[in-house]
């Protein structure tokens, strides 16, 4: 009984930290804008906050797009491209950024 409530409360907090990683765009001189507020503006990115959520947006959308790692084994850097809306950027955590804007 302990052990299985413990086993879900191992899920439970794995998966609330794989959610906390906030992402956020990057301009050049990296101010960064939250995902999120950015979105509102973009139609094929609208209501997504992560990566994987904009992967799935513009698979159902079948926008041909690439999300790839800025350099090999670099993490929480991701260059995103969707030439049909003239989109180029850059994605990355906080602590890539270095003054980050709201709105």
């Amino acid at each position: 009984m302990y052990l299985r409530t413990l086993v879900i409360l191992l899920i439970a907090l794995a998966s609330s930290l794989a959610q906390a990683e906030e992402w956020f765009a990057m301009e050049r001189h990296g101010d960064c804008y939250r995902l999120a507020d950015m979105n509102d503006h973009i139609y094929v990115f609208k209501g997504t906050k992560t990566p994987e959520e904009m992967e799935e947006k513009l698979k159902a959308e079948r926008v041909e797009y690439t999300i790839e790692p800025l350099k090999p084994g670099m993490e929480g850097v991701l260059k995103v491209n969707v030439p049909r809306e003239n989109i180029a950027m850059l994605i990355v955590t906080k602590k890539y950024c270095k003054v980050i804007n709201e709105h």
